[in-house]
């Protein structure tokens, strides 16, 4: 059964662990992501170290991705859910769920919370 959350996004540069992975079969679904930075940036999603999407944003734009019905990225079974960014700091949120399996240790809010 899935298991939705919420989580945030804060960091700098560099790679930044935004869902810890669970255990497979188990995988992430993103489900919406809200982010602005500090500072022009290519800003990656990875699935463990495997990217999966990118984004280019300058400073003070946002960037706003949302599809709950279907999900916008998949992480691979097994792999948490990664942010790179390339300057500046970052910051946001946006709701996921783990698929076939619990969630990581932390992550079972609700939607919403």
């Amino acid at each position: 059964m899935p298991t939705p959350g919420k989580f945030p996004v804060a960091g700098t540069t560099g790679d930044i662990t935004i869902i810890p992975a669970p255990t497979a079969p188990a995988f992430i679904r993103i489900f919406s992501l809200q982010l602005s930075v500090s500072a022009t940036s290519t800003v990656t999603f990875k699935s463990g170290s495997t990217e999966i999407g990118k984004a280019f944003l300058g400073t003070g734009n946002g960037y706003t991705r949302t599809d709950e019905r279907s999900g916008i990225l998949d992480c691979a079974p097994g792999e948490a859910f990664v942010i790179g960014n390339s300057a500046g700091t970052i910051a946001g949120d946006g709701n996921y769920n783990v698929i076939g399996g619990p969630a990581p240790a932390g992550w079972s809010t609700p939607f919403g919370s």
